[in-house]
């Protein structure tokens, strides 16, 4: 009789686990959407072209000299020509520009000429989108006019600075510059250093 209770027992417990077993159902996890941020990618801003323009600015050097300096002041504007390669982050560049020098006149003497400079330049600059800063170093030759029939009088030296360009919009760039100008033994007598800073202001029309 135990026997057959314990029987009974063990086919009921069965039945009811398999029952409980076949109709178990898993819960449904709901899970929240995935957002995916979409990544805004600045423009990328090329500086590679040609490019063609005008400027305007001061130079005012001092000329040294074994019997002493004079300040000289002057107004410069002119054109240039030139062409920027786009590496990525790096900007390498050459330029050529023609300056007229009006009102060369010295300091506390009766001297006002005019006369011309020409410069060869190198760039190297940082491209930050717009906004593209540099240094440049070249050389330049200065002529100026001879006074009361005097002969003009000229001088080759180098230069060194730095500037910055902007593209105001695709193809029109507005930029400054300042530069060191140095002519030693100017035309042609030892020991008389011409020096000086330019301060210059640049339009152009890149293509």
């Amino acid at each position: 009789m135990n026997k057959i209770i314990a029987l009974a027992t063990g086919s009921l417990l069965a039945s009811a686990v398999a029952g409980v077993a076949g109709g178990y159902t898993a819960p449904v996890v709901e899970t929240a959407p995935v957002v995916v941020e979409q990544v805004v990618v600045a423009p990328v801003v090329d500086w590679t072209g040609f490019y063609l323009g005008g400027q305007v600015g001061k130079f005012d050097p001092k000329l040294e000299t074994s019997a002493g300096n004079t300040d000289f002041s002057s107004n410069t504007y002119g054109i240039h020509a030139g062409y920027l390669h786009d590496f990525g982050r790096f900007v390498g560049g050459a330029e050529l520009a023609y300056d007229k020098v009006s009102s060369f006149e010295a300091d506390g003497a009766d001297v006002d000429t005019d006369g011309r400079m020409l410069s060869a330049k190198l760039l190297a600059g940082y491209n930050a989108g717009r906004f593209l800063p540099y240094l440049t170093v070249g050389y330049n030759d200065l002529k100026v006019d001879g006074i009361n029939g005097a002969a003009d009088q000229d001088g080759d030296g180098y230069f060194y600075g730095l500037g910055a360009k902007f593209k105001a919009t695709e193809n029109v760039l507005v930029g400054a510059e300042i530069l060191r100008r140095e002519f030693s033994d100017f035309n042609g007598v030892d020991g008389n250093d011409l020096k000086g800073t330019s301060l210059g202001l640049n339009v152009s029309y890149q293509f």
